[in-house]
């Protein structure tokens, strides 16, 4: 018998269809998701969870996806789990922005499917010897 590893997403989204296309992809991809509506939902959805991937948009209600990434980076638990930040924002400053608050990789909105499975695929990858 092998052992599977758990693989749990958190999906924090303001837009419902966004959400539920995300979900699919990933589930697709073999992970259970959790969804949040906005980044409070979020932080109350991660410290249930403890998701081994984020993914977060960054313009949300509440509380928005960078200031998300900078409270999980902030948590003893949230420092290596990736962060995949996701935007429809035509302003590119957003990326900098976001990789100094410790995201791991970002990609734009509308999402391209494909993209968003190699870069999850590609961020979860263990590893390699130099």
């Amino acid at each position: 018998m092998t052992f599977e590893p758990r693989r749990i997403a958190l999906v924090a989204d303001d837009e419902p269809t966004t959400r539920h296309l995300v979900r699919v992809a990933l589930e697709q991809a073999g992970f259970s998701v959790v969804e949040a509506e906005d980044g409070v939902a979020a932080l109350a959805a991660y410290e249930q969870s403890f998701p081994n991937l984020v993914i977060l948009d960054v313009d949300m209600p509440q509380m928005d996806g960078i200031s998300v990434c900078r409270r999980l980076r902030e948590r003893q638990d949230g420092r290596d789990v990736p962060i995949l930040m996701i935007t429809a924002l035509d302003d590119m400053a957003w990326v900098d922005t976001a990789l100094a608050a410790g995201a791991t990789d970002f990609i734009p909105k509308p999402i391209n499917w494909a993209l968003l499975r190699y870069r999850v695929r590609h961020i979860l990858a263990p590893t390699r010897p130099a």
